[in-house]
């Protein structure tokens, strides 16, 4: 899994970069373009991801279909409690 990969062979994963913490973000900051100082996280800059369709299943797991032959899988990994959200962007929850 990438999260847990440093961003290069030389270097440690570092949880205080919100740009190249570990590879994940390196590689999603290469497909989205952009990143956002306030929220810390990468926002889609391009002209690429976007949704062509959507599918839901019974279990709370949906696909997204995106331009240029990507694909966003969520499942749910368990039977009790939340296993994703979307949040409006530039709205952060408070509780």
């Amino acid at each position: 899994m990438d999260y847990y990969e440093p961003p290069d062979v030389d270097t440690d994963v570092n949880q205080d970069d919100g740009r190249a913490r570990n590879l994940q973000q390196v590689r999603l900051g290469e497909l989205l373009g952009s990143y956002d100082e306030s929220t810390r996280s990468w926002v889609n800059s391009t002209d690429r991801l976007v949704v062509r369709a959507v599918l839901v299943d019974d279990l709370g797991g949906f696909e997204l279909n995106l331009s240029g032959e990507f694909r966003l899988q969520i499942l749910p990994c368990g039977s009790r409690g939340e296993d994703w959200r979307f949040f409006v962007p530039s709205v952060r929850e408070t509780t």
